[in-house]
C-alpha cells in the first residue's frame, strides 16, 4: 500500500503534537478550602536554606498524568486566576494579570497565558466519586503467589487473572496453599493518582484544622468545613 507524502508528513506532525502535550507537560495541582465565603490556602510551605518560604503544589506530576488531566478538566468550573484566590497561592504566579508576557513569541497578557494553562475544579465532583472510602487500592482478590512475586519484581506491571473469595473459597484444600488474598494497581493506574490526591487533601485539611488561621478557632468546626469545601487548581506547564 503506498501513502502519500502529505499524509506522511501530516501523522508525523501529528505525532510529534501528541508527544509534546504529554511528554513535554507538567502537571500542578494546588488546593484552596472554603471557610465562611472565603478561601484559604491548604498547600504546604516549606522553609528553604535562605530563611525564606516556597508553596508546594499538593501533587505534581508529569506525562502519566495527561490522561488524568483530561478527566479532571470535563469538570472545570472556571479557568485562569480568580479575584477570590488565596494571598499565599495567588503569590506563586505573575503579579500584573494584564501584563503583557512574551514568552509564548506573541502579544498576550499573564491573563490570557492562565487561562490556557490553569482551570479549576471542585473536589466534590472530580476526585471524590472516583475513590472507594477505605480501598487504598484497587483491585484486591485471590493471586498465585508466583504471579504476586513476578509483580512485585516489576518482571509484569498487570496482573490479569485472579479469583475472587468465592472462587478461593471453591478451591480444593491441595490448591489454596498456592494463592495468596492481594491489592494492588497497574501500572500508571489512574485510581493510583486520584488516592493519592486524596489521601493528601485529607491530611492537609486536618492539619488546617489545627492551624491558629481564625480568632475563634471554634468556626472551622461551626462551619461544618469538609473536604467537599475545597477546591484544586489544575496547572499545565
Amino acid at each position: 500500500m503506498q501513502y502519500s507524502r502529505l499524509l506522511i508528513e501530516s501523522l508525523y506532525e501529528q505525532t510529534e503534537n501528541w508527544i509534546s502535550k504529554t511528554m513535554g507537560s507538567h502537571y500542578y495541582i494546588y488546593a484552596e478550602v472554603k471557610v465562611k465565603d472565603k478561601w484559604y490556602n491548604l498547600n504546604p510551605f516549606a522553609r528553604k536554606f535562605d530563611g525564606s518560604f516556597v508553596l508546594h503544589p499538593v501533587y505534581e506530576d508529569t506525562s502519566a498524568f495527561f490522561s488524568v488531566c483530561n478527566d479532571l478538566e470535563e469538570h472545570q468550573i472556571s479557568v485562569g486566576i480568580p479575584d477570590d484566590m488565596s494571598p499565599e497561592l495567588r503569590s506563586i504566579f505573575h503579579e500584573d494579570l494584564e501584563e503583557e508576557c512574551r514568552s509564548w513569541m506573541t502579544d498576550i497578557t499573564w491573563k490570557h497565558v492562565y487561562q490556557q494553562t490553569i482551570f479549576c475544579v471542585r473536589y466534590g465532583d472530580a476526585i471524590a466519586p472516583r475513590v472507594i472510602k477505605d480501598r487504598p487500592h484497587r483491585y484486591e482478590g485471590y493471586v498465585t503467589k508466583r504471579i504476586i512475586a513476578a509483580f512485585e519484581v516489576n518482571e509484569i506491571n498487570t496482573i490479569y487473572n485472579w479469583l475472587t473469595n468465592e472462587e478461593y473459597r471453591a478451591l480444593p484444600d491441595n490448591k489454596k496453599h498456592e494463592y495468596s488474598y492481594y491489592q494492588w494497581d497497574d501500572e500508571f493506574d489512574e485510581y493510583l493518582f486520584y488516592r493519592t490526591i486524596y489521601e493528601r487533601l485529607r491530611a492537609l485539611l486536618d492539619w488546617f484544622s489545627y492551624a491558629d488561621v481564625f480568632s475563634d478557632s471554634w468556626i472551622f468546626y461551626q462551619e461544618s468545613v469538609s473536604i467537599n469545601d475545597v477546591r484544586l487548581f489544575v496547572e499545565r506547564d
